[in-house]
Formats: C-alpha cells, structure tokens, sequence
C-alpha cells in the first residue's frame, strides 16, 4: 500500500443515517481547516497547499502505515516547516484510507513529533525528514 495512489473526493459533509460517513475533501475541508491552518500561517500558505503537500508526502512516504481496523488504512508522516532557515514548526500528519485503500476519508494534522501517534500500526521509516521550505 506504500506509495500507492490515495484519491480525495469531493465527499461529504454529513453522515448518511445507516450508510456512509463523512469523507474526503468535503470533510476535511469542515472539519480540519482550522487545524491545518494553525500550521500553514507559520509559513505564510493556505491551509489547502499545506494539506495537499502533507497529505501527498504522508501516502508516498509514511513513518508508520498498516490497518488498524478492518475498515481503514493509517498513514502518518512527521514533518518539519521551515521558513527561510528557520525551524518554525513540527507536525506529524495522519491520512485515513477507507476499506480499499484509495479513498481518502480524512487527513489531519497533529502537533509534534514525538511520540508513536495515531496510527496502531507498522513503524516502516525511521530516517528522512521532509521539509517544507518556502524558499524565503
């Protein structure tokens, strides 16, 4: 599943009574604005170029990966945001597959790096560091 291709719908924002939960961009967009926001103004983006980057980067090459439930995929990355040379900021992001492993259910991020975080799975990558640098 490493590096496999995640697709982000547009999604929902509301639970279906008895069917489907909330999902992919809609969701997170309602739900992970604020959170994804707090990060990206210490580098002076929007909250959607941090979330895609993070998201794409956590997918293509996650710290920790595995299915912890019979109905999703974890994904977590650390990242490190920079502006100019400048360590401002350290966050650990988390993507959720749905059962097939392809569509994004959720992604959001978490403060830290320390820790195991989230994800009840595999440690797969131990070294590498991906930086956001704005190039300032």
């Amino acid at each position: 599943m490493v590096g496999s291709i995640g697709r982000l719908y547009c999604g929902r924002y509301d639970s279906v009574p008895g069917g489907e939960l909330t999902f992919g961009y809609r969701h997170i967009k309602q739900r992970h604005t604020r959170d994804f926001a707090l990060k990206s103004q210490w580098i002076s983006r929007n909250w959607r170029d941090l979330a895609g980057w993070t998201i794409n980067w956590t997918l293509r090459d996650p710290d920790v990966a595995g299915d912890p439930t019979p109905r999703r995929f974890c994904y977590q990355r650390k990242f490190y945001l920079y502006y100019g040379d400048t360590l401002v900021a350290k966050m650990r992001t988390y993507v959720y597959l749905g059962k097939t492993g392809m569509r994004i259910m959720t992604a959001f991020p978490g403060s830290g790096v320390g820790g195991k975080g989230k994800c009840k799975a595999e440690i797969i990558n131990r070294g590498g560091t991906v930086r956001y640098d704005t190039g300032r």
